[in-house]
């Protein structure tokens, strides 16, 4: 259950970062005043995702139940 649980975290986090990265990309592109602060929030994001999804694997691993 628990190796589970880690296979659909990583697809999630995969996903997301890869949707992420294209859409800080493309707001990089295109680069406007409106669009600073989604940039700037998404560029945080990038760097924010990947730490909250070892932090959840972390207590997956040590907290969760099961095996």
């Amino acid at each position: 259950m628990k190796s589970r649980l880690k296979r659909i975290l990583a697809l999630i986090g995969i996903i997301l970062l890869i949707v992420m990265y294209l859409i800080t990309l493309l707001l990089a592109f295109f680069h406007t005043e409106e669009n600073q602060n989604i940039f700037y929030g998404f560029v945080m994001l990038d760097i924010a995702v990947p730490i909250m999804l070892w932090i959840l694997n972390f207590f997956i691993q040590h907290f969760g139940g099961g095996e």
